[in-house]
């Protein structure tokens, strides 16, 4: 009790210094950023902030945005100034998290923030930004409040769960499918696309035969299969992410090896295949990246990407990639890195070639304009559709 108790109050200590802050400091700070670049000569520093430690067996992000500074640089940077990367490894501890984001905004030659990937630390971390007049970009955070809190720094160049949960929906239903069967994470992430695909799912007409989150034993989950399998579900949507959708997938291919099931891009990732084995087979998952894309930017970025780490890029490596890229471009449009004139610039792109697709940004900062691709494992490997 003393443990909790001890947790509840530093939790608090650090809402309350993240709102004094924002309430004394960050002004000063703004001016601070603001009057820092009239006089700014040396490089152009952006801080990256990814959960390294935790997603060790892909590094797909990092090397994406490495190798976007190294071209970059290699071509004489921005207007004549080279970028700097500052890495920090974001940690599940929220008071370490908070800590790493007060740091940034205090380093006056940082002119923006990439990355974050759990939501619990992106959105008040997106606060103390916004506050400060530093930029932050989202690569990985769908969750829907992130852009609704009319921050004018803060930007999310990936899918909405919202929109996820839209375009899933609507994919499904064009395989004829009418009776969902949702298993999802019992989280912010998983609550908002599962509500979102229902919503869009049962609007076409369609049934929501059942949800359901984690199941405590094998016993509770035939009572749940049983109750499908009378309710005649033919489509099973999985929001989750691993260990736990793993551990799901493996109790319904146990009992049915032929129900199709469509899975949310929270597991999509490189190793994916190999992690689920045979329970993988079959698969499908929701990605907005399609290796396949005839498109001149992503395959010249696949051949450089192949050429210098030996590797197939993923979804995050794109991310990373294109996150850098875009900065940079706008940085080059605003002729600037002064906070004002990059939001403003980065507010009005619309169909900036990226690697990803032509990415726009609408009045909250969202990106549009965006489609999902759905990709099967087949013999545990991904196989790609064009359908975006």
């Amino acid at each position: 009790m003393k443990i909790r108790m001890y947790l509840i109050f530093s939790f608090i200590l650090v809402i309350m210094s993240i709102l004094f802050s924002s309430c004394s400091g960050n002004t000063d700070l703004l001016k601070a950023r603001k009057a820092f670049v009239q006089q700014a000569s040396g490089n152009i520093a952006i801080g990256v902030v990814w959960p390294i430690s935790e997603m060790k067996a892909d590094m797909g992000f990092i090397n994406g945005v490495e190798m976007a500074v190294d071209e970059i640089n290699s071509e004489g940077g921005v207007a004549g100034q080279l970028l700097e990367v500052r890495l920090e490894d974001e940690k599940p501890s929220f008071n370490e998290s908070m800590t790493i984001a007060q740091n940034f905004t205090l380093q006056k030659d940082i002119v923006a923030v990439v990355g974050y990937w759990e939501p619990y630390i992106t959105i008040p971390a997106a606060k103390i930004y916004n506050d400060a007049g530093l930029i932050m970009l989202s690569p990985a955070v769908s969750n829907n409040i992130l852009t609704k809190k009319g921050y004018k720094y803060v930007f999310r160049n990936t899918l909405s769960d919202n929109e996820m949960g839209k375009q899933i929906s609507a994919y499904i239903r064009t395989k004829g499918y009418e009776r969902a069967v949702v298993f999802y994470e019992d989280n912010d992430y998983g609550r908002g696309v599962a509500k979102s695909f229902e919503n869009t799912f049962i609007e076409t007409g369609a049934e929501i035969v059942d949800r359901a989150t984690a199941f405590s034993n094998e016993i509770e989950f035939k009572k749940a299969y049983d109750k499908w399998t009378a309710l005649d579900f033919d489509v099973v949507f999985m929001v989750d992410s691993l260990p736990s959708a793993a551990i799901f997938l493996n109790q319904l291919r146990s009992a049915d090896k032929d129900i199709p099931v469509y899975a949310a891009d929270a597991i999509d990732l490189d190793n994916l295949p190999l992690t689920l084995g045979e329970a993988g087979e079959g698969l499908y998952v929701a990605t907005t990246f399609n290796i396949n894309q005839d498109r001149a930017e992503t395959q010249k970025f696949i051949e450089a990407y192949r050429k210098k780490y030996g590797l197939e890029p993923d979804t995050w490596a794109v991310q990373g990639y294109d996150s850098i890229k875009l900065l940079a471009h706008a940085i080059g449009q605003a002729k600037s890195t002064d906070p004002d004139k990059l939001a403003d610039v980065i507010h009005n792109i619309r169909n900036w070639n990226g690697v990803i697709g032509n990415i726009s940004f609408d009045a909250e900062g969202n990106m549009i304009g965006e489609g999902i691709f759905m990709k099967v494992i087949k013999e545990r490997r991904f196989q790609y559709f064009d359908n975006k």
